[in-house]
């Protein structure tokens, strides 16, 4: 299991009304999300409400009242290694410098996967169809990058993505080696860790 320093996770999985479903604790935030294979062209969930969590950078969701919604995905390239963003190291960027996930805001009434497509398309230069993306992970709970609001957001995985055919117009992209986790772990940001902890449970590093 990947810990970064300074993360710790805790993993529980529970049966709930007959569908199973795991819960992750991230230095004392939770995050919920099914724990079988979830469809990437599975409907979206519905609206927030006011029990959300917290993932994104601040800058990379929709602020609406107090509620913030964003998408983000990790991505796969054909050699099998992960294509994640290096953080602008800019004063007004969450988690500057870090490595983190590309993704940002839902807009108007797109659903999370119109969404993602959207703003992995805006900001690699290339374009992933939806049936591309598998939906692995959702959060809801409080947002505590805001006072008192709360967040919303889904976490999406795309594989096969070809490295030389890509542009990427925010932040810089970083090429990392599933053997390589380890020792960039204390650079991770936290949407990079919540998405990471799914996917090294589903693909555990060898």
């Amino acid at each position: 299991m990947l810990e970064p320093a300074g993360v710790r996770f805790r993993l529980n999985v529970f049966e709930i009304s007959g569908a199973t479903e795991t819960r992750a604790t991230c230095i004392g935030y939770p995050y919920s999300f099914p724990a079988n294979r979830v469809a990437a062209d599975a409907p979206s969930s519905p609206r927030p409400t006011r029990d959300a969590s917290s993932a994104f950078p601040e800058e990379d969701v929709r602020m609406t009242g107090s509620v913030r919604e964003g998408t983000s995905a990790l991505l796969v390239s054909t050699d099998g290694r992960l294509l994640m963003q290096r953080r602008d190291d800019l004063p007004h960027v969450t988690d500057r410098g870090k490595i983190s996930l590309f993704g940002g805001r839902r807009e108007g009434a797109e659903t999370f996967l119109e969404c993602v497509v959207r703003e992995i398309h805006e900001e690699i230069g290339y374009y992933l169809p939806p049936e591309r993306f598998e939906l692995i992970g959702r959060y809801s709970g409080p947002d505590h990058a805001t006072p008192n609001g709360t967040l919303r957001g889904e976490v999406f995985l795309a594989r096969d993505v070809p490295i030389d055919q890509l542009t990427v117009t925010e932040g810089r992209l970083e090429i990392v080696a599933i053997d390589d986790l380890e020792r960039i772990s204390d650079m991770l940001a936290r949407p990079a860790t919540f998405a990471l902890e799914i996917f090294l449970k589903r693909e555990p590093m060898t």
